[in-house]
């Protein structure tokens, strides 16, 4: 008796352990929203397919910043910099450094007063007006412009990104916080690289108190996809696209991708207007490109990479909590690898050193066998 009873309770509760997955996987079903009205749409439903996929990018760009020497900031800062100044005092004195005040001086494209330009041969100096559509162009140099150009909004996020810590305020600003503003005529400054200066821009943009509540919490959501590498700006999707392609329609990551340079090309053309650079000869340009500016590479054989981290290496103002840390962090990575290129050339000296002397070697042996042959 007590058997068929028990028998009987293990049967309905397998019966109820039977219904009770059978609603889980309906439910689970219904929340992947999977199709069982075909065995084509049953496929293309299920996790992990193709019209599950979405896709992002980051797309990397290079900045340009056109205007007249005495204007732009990329050669006022070489031009007012300890280490240009010692090279001229050096080469003055000992004429040891020629070729590299030789090297300042084809990057700068001074005028002939200045004291190195002297050194520039004739046909150097003759040159020079037919390369003029070439000397206003000063690759990732970064802009300034009046401070009293931004409005409460936007100098509240130029704030924000100058704090040591932006999850911490009470740590105080970065340190290297006076590199950001110079004096000029009593007027302070704001000095940024381009790649911050889009971020600004969108800030100021937005910043107006008649601007909709909901288009500047989408300006600042968007805000945070404004990051640089080491010294170009790199713009992250503003959202993750579907990736399955529609008949007839492009790649949704495609569209976005082109609505988003056409957003940093307004952005450019805004900041050059409202911010007065144009007024104060300069203008900034944003362009497709993954490598670095063939003259950009030029130079730096010129100058010390410390020099050169200081003039070209981004301070990481966005897209890190901790960007002061981060700077620092890309300077020691480009401090390894400049060590490493030297150290690779100088063992592949000595390498094809150890090969020329081998092979010496072998033609002085080859010349001392006897030139007869005995059968």
């Amino acid at each position: 008796m007590l058997s068929q009873r028990y028998e009987e309770q293990n049967k309905f509760s397998q019966q109820e352990e039977a219904e009770s997955h059978t609603d889980l996987i309906k439910r689970v079903r219904k929340a992947l929203e999977i199709d069982l009205s075909s065995d084509e749409r049953f496929a293309a439903s299920m996790p992990f397919s193709d019209n599950d996929a979405t896709c992002g990018c980051e797309n990397e760009f290079q900045a340009v910043v056109m205007g007249n020497s005495c204007d732009v900031d990329l050669p006022i800062t070489i031009r007012d910099s300890s280490c240009y100044k010692n090279i001229l005092k050096r080469n003055k004195r000992d004429g040891e450094n020629y070729r590299k005040v030789i090297g300042f001086e084809r990057y700068l494209k001074q005028s002939d007063e200045n004291s190195a330009g002297e050194l520039l041969s004739d046909d150097e100096k003759s040159s020079r007006s037919e390369q003029k559509e070439f000397e206003d162009v000063w690759e990732n140099s970064w802009v300034r412009f009046p401070k009293e150009r931004l409005n409460l909004y936007a100098t509240h996020i130029l704030d924000r990104d100058l704090y040591f810590d932006k999850q911490n305020p009470s740590l105080g600003y970065r340190k290297d916080i006076n590199s950001f503003f110079v004096k000029k005529d009593g007027v302070e400054y704001l000095r940024i690289p381009v790649s911050y200066l889009l971020k600004i821009a969108l800030a100021n943009a937005v910043g107006n108190p008649s601007a909709n509540s909901a288009l500047r919490a989408t300006a600042k959501n968007m805000m945070s996809c404004y990051i640089n590498d080491n010294s170009s700006p790199e713009i992250l999707s503003f959202f993750p696209s579907p990736l399955k392609i529609a008949a007839g329609r492009e790649i949704s990551a495609v569209r976005e991708t082109a609505i988003r340079f056409l957003l940093i090309q307004l952005l450019t053309a805004y900041a050059n207007r409202q911010f007065r650079l144009i007024e104060n000869g300069q203008r900034a340009m944003v362009y497709f490109a993954s490598h670095t500016p063939q003259r950009q590479k030029q130079f730096n054989t010129t100058i010390p990479d410390a020099f050169y981290r200081e003039l070209f290496m981004s301070p990481c103002l966005s897209g890190w909590d901790q960007g002061e840390y981060k700077m620092g962090y890309m300077h020691i990575c480009h401090r390894v690898l400049s060590r490493s290129r030297l150290n690779a050339v100088s063992k592949l000296k000595m390498l094809v050193l150890s090969l020329q002397i081998l092979l010496c070697f072998l033609i002085f042996q080859m010349s001392a066998l006897p030139t007869t042959a005995h059968i």
